[in-house]
């Protein structure tokens, strides 16, 4: 039995071998979220960002993102991965926890919804 672990976190125990193992997302499927969001340029926030997987995809069509992640260590590599995007700003933080200074036109989260507080969800899932 383990004790003490976050299982939301466990991934930054091995945080660059998740990066290099873990595969991007398709071109296509990047477009296609951007192309039904109407976004020109953001601002959007990446929820769980991760190694930057997503953010990446994102920040390469020129959007100003604010890409919060719980875990230091997965945050590292994503700061790493991002530093040629300086629209990209890397905010280690819950996004539970998490107080924006300002609003944003589009939110996503790749791979880690499902690790947000359920009530959070359901709020933000009815907001207009």
């Amino acid at each position: 039995m383990t004790t003490g672990r976050v299982r939301a976190r466990v991934f930054g125990e091995v945080a660059d071998e998740y990066d290099r193992v873990r595969p991007s997302y398709p071109a296509a499927l990047v477009d296609d979220v951007l192309a039904y969001a109407q976004l020109d340029g953001g601002p959007a926030i990446d929820v769980g960002a991760g190694t930057g997987k997503a953010t990446l995809s994102f920040a390469e069509r020129g959007l100003t993102i604010t890409a919060v992640e719980p875990d230091e260590a997965m945050a590292a590599v994503l700061a790493r991965r991002v530093a040629a995007y300086p629209p990209v700003t890397v905010v280690v933080s819950a996004f539970e926890d998490y107080a924006p200074d300002r609003t944003f036109g589009l939110l996503f989260s790749a791979q880690a919804w499902h690790w947000v507080d359920p009530a959070v969800r359901r709020t933000l899932s009815t907001v207009d």
